[in-house]
């Protein structure tokens, strides 16, 4: 493959030139498949580290749930049923912010590509206006 790529260059004019600006524009992109990594790494992070907060914050509220036996059963009997409806509403809650955490870790990653698309393709395209001959008049 390398040898065809040599051959080629000494064809094409300019060849040399478009083949060192896109090896540039090939190692610019893959520091920014780096980037992407290091960014999808960090957001993968945060999120399993909320998703632990959120089961150390379940596991106290369970293990500090009273087992007394009250004197009025129907507060034996809503105890549970409210016990109920407020973990309900924190695990709406916790959900919300797991999906907001991984929500914005992707649009992250999604910014870095887009930008590094655009500016490869600008870099492509500069790199072969310079390697074309300019038109004859």
């Amino acid at each position: 493959m390398s040898t065809s790529i040599l051959n080629a260059t000494s064809v094409i004019p300019n060849g040399a030139v478009i083949a060192a600006a896109l090896m540039a524009i090939q190692m610019r992109n893959l520091d920014a498949m780096v980037a992407v990594q290091k960014a999808a790494l960090e957001g993968f992070g945060a999120f399993a580290r909320q998703q632990r907060e959120i089961l150390g914050s379940t596991l106290r509220s369970a293990t500090g749930t009273s087992t007394t036996v009250d004197a009025d059963p129907r507060a034996a009997i809503l105890r549970p049923i409210d016990a109920l409806k407020a973990a309900m509403i924190d695990n709406s809650a916790n959900s919300n912010v797991l999906s907001e955490l991984a929500a914005r870790s992707s649009a992250n990653v999604a910014d870095i590509l887009q930008k590094r698309t655009m500016a490869a393709l600008d870099e492509l395209k500069a790199a072969l206006l310079e390697a074309m001959p300019p038109p004859k008049a």
